[in-house]
């Protein structure tokens, strides 16, 4: 139970790390074109 437990955990920290890094990836894009834009 514990081990499964624990691996569900993992699963769901991982997801959470990865949609974490693509919306500051899409945040950095963002920035980076709205200054391009802007000049």
């Amino acid at each position: 139970m514990r081990l499964g437990s624990w691996g569900f955990v993992v699963v769901l920290v991982s997801m959470m790390l990865s949609l974490v890094f693509i919306a500051v990836v899409l945040m950095g894009i963002a920035m980076l074109a709205g200054a391009g834009l802007s000049d």
